[in-house]
């Protein structure tokens, strides 16, 4: 079983012969020892572990420094960090005298950022890590610039070991935190033999029963036979907890960072950032809708492109310009590990927030619009828009089944192509137009969301009530409410009538205010909050404040107004003015 190899070698003695030369005897002394000088033993090495700070498993790696691993944990690069010799940005020790002035904001920011560093640590450890990216490209510039054949011949054997680190890498960070349970599959053999042994006819009284039962057991055979492997496949995932979802979380945002890159892609097509290439690709999608070719060219375009990374090999050049881009803090990062990589591993998400915010608010924002439409929809909560809606959809049903599939088709191809190269160009660039140039938009147009309906019901409401009194005097007829608050320091009450708000100071010579509803241009309900830092907000005043502009362009602030959202409503309800919410 030994080979004349050094490499097969040891293996084989790995293999076959135990840990260490003198097991046996550590066995024999084991056995000598008695039960309490075991425990004291014991005692005394969990004592020594403590004070040296040395763990078990740190132990059990050093007892088992001789064993051959399979997929060794490759050792973090001991080189530079990224390509022109700078190290990622960290952010500083926290001084002591911010540590002082804001101790509940210092600490929650080091415990973010101690979270974000895990996160870091967790997505750049997968498959491939920066800097192993960054030695393999100076292992190839190395192995370019030797002179002799014994420097070449050592230089290709560094490069061929990075290449094996990189595998090894991803085989250790799959198998240490992905794999958790395991269990063997039955081979095919055995899956044959158990057939046989249970019968080709069903041995019961009742025959129809006892052929159901047969049929099912051929069935789920044949199903494990070929299909075995997919059966029960992670059917028992860990307890659900912190660490649990987070690995899978890094799980999948890992395995998407190719479609990451895709979606960056597509999003510098549609939004023209290069013009050259968008009008190239639009060319394309003329010339193939034209002739009838688009779903036969995507098929042969995505088999080209498998086939195309079987053969050409990823460069190190095209490594080297990858690096770069990622190495470069001012330009777009195209996956979620060149963010971290790009603003370091303890202040990546800060800038995420803010170069990503504002965006993914308003796309949440729409979403929840479309579900809150597609509900009231459904409830007829404005029957005639749901009615008008519905007749629409029917004609469209009508045209779908009376026109050909060809044509169908091809009018379905054109409407994607002009969607994608001019609908999303506007919407991306001009988000306050989004909506209207929205297909979905059009299909539902008219239909509120939640707020719009809110919105209607309150004036409605208004409008009855304002039925009610017309009957009354008149100096009860106007007045809706009157509320304590304070207006450029000054206090007093914020009154709402039928005509519109004004501001009655409690000391008659300051100045007071006056805003019919028909001059009303915007109002806001407003919370001073003053943005630190994306994790430390300060907030400035009562966070009960109004704020009011009119046509010309003048403000007017109500400060702590009492019962704020009331007055919002009132004002809202008897002002019958047509009312969008922007934010």
């Amino acid at each position: 079983m030994l080979s004349n190899q050094k490499g097969e070698s040891v293996l084989d003695r790995a293999v076959v012969e135990p840990d260490g030369p003198n097991d046996h005897l550590i066995e024999h002394q084991e056995t000598v020892d008695t039960g309490i000088h075991l425990s004291k033993r014991k005692r005394l090495s969990g004592k020594l572990k403590s004070l040296l700070h040395v763990s078990d498993d740190q132990v059990n790696v050093a007892s088992n420094a001789d064993c051959v691993t399979l997929a060794s944990s490759p050792e973090v690069a001991s080189g530079e960090r990224r390509l022109d010799g700078s190290t990622p940005p960290t952010l500083g020790p926290q001084g002591l005298q911010q540590v002082i002035q804001r101790p509940v904001e210092t600490i929650k920011a080091k415990t973010q950022r101690k979270t974000n560093k895990e996160v870091a640590a967790n997505l750049l450890s997968p498959e491939v890590t920066h800097a192993q990216d960054v030695e393999l490209i100076h292992a190839q510039d190395s192995l370019n610039n030797v002179q002799t054949s014994d420097e070449k011949a050592k230089a290709y054997e560094d490069l061929e070991s990075l290449k094996k680190a990189r595998q090894d890498l991803f085989v250790r960070w799959t198998m240490d935190r992905h794999v958790l349970k395991l269990r063997r599959l039955k081979n095919k053999t055995t899956l044959e033999r158990r057939r046989r042994d249970s019968g080709s006819e069903p041995k019961t009284e009742n025959l129809e029963l006892g052929w159901k039962a047969h049929s099912r057991r051929l069935v789920l055979q044949q199903a494990e036979k070929y299909g075995g492997h997919y059966i029960g496949s992670f059917a028992e995932p860990p307890p659900a907890s912190q660490e649990t979802v987070s690995a899978s979380v890094e799980r999948l945002l890992i395995a998407s960072t190719p479609w990451q890159e895709l979606v960056m892609h597509i999003r510098r097509i549609y939004r023209w950032e290069n013009r050259k290439e968008t009008s190239a690709y639009l060319l394309a999608f003329t010339i193939l809708w034209a002739y009838g070719m688009l779903s036969a060219t995507a098929c042969l375009a995505l088999i080209a492109q498998v086939l195309r990374r079987r053969f050409e090999k990823p460069s190190v050049e095209k490594l080297r310009q990858d690096v770069r881009r990622t190495e470069d803090s001012l330009s777009t990062a195209h996956t979620l590990s060149e963010q971290i990589e790009k603003r370091g591993a303890q202040s990546w998400i800060d800038p995420l927030i803010e170069d990503m915010g504002d965006w993914l608010l308003l796309q949440l924002g729409d979403m929840a619009n479309l579900l809150e439409i597609l509900l009231n929809f459904y409830e007829w909560r404005q029957p005639a828009r749901t009615a008008w809606t519905l007749v629409w959809f029917s004609l469209g049903c009508i045209a779908f089944y009376l026109t050909p599939v060809w044509l169908l088709v091809k009018g379905m191809s054109l409407f994607s192509g002009l969607t994608f190269f001019g609908l999303f160009p506007i919407a991306s660039w001009y988000p306050e137009y989004r909506l209207l140039v929205s297909p979905i938009k059009w299909l539902l147009w008219d239909i509120p969301n939640h707020a719009e309906w809110a919105i209607a019901r309150l004036q409605a409401e208004g409008r009855r009530q304002a039925k009610q009194v017309s009957n009354k005097p008149e100096s009860y007829a106007e007045l809706h409410g009157s509320y304590t608050c304070s207006s450029a320091k000054h206090s007093g009450r914020l009154v709402v009538t039928s005509e519109g708000i004004q501001f009655q100071p409690f000391v008659a010579s300051h100045n007071q205010w006056n805003v019919g509803f028909n001059r009303i241009e915007r109002m806001e309900k407003v919370s001073v909050k003053v943005l630190l830092s994306v994790n430390t907000v300060v907030q400035i005043g009562s966070g009960k404040d109004l704020l009011f502009y009119d046509v010309d362009g003048s403000s007017y602030s109500a400060s702590n107004v009492a019962n704020r959202d009331e007055v919002f409503t009132q004002i809202v309800g008897y002002s019958n003015v047509r009312w969008q919410v922007v934010g």
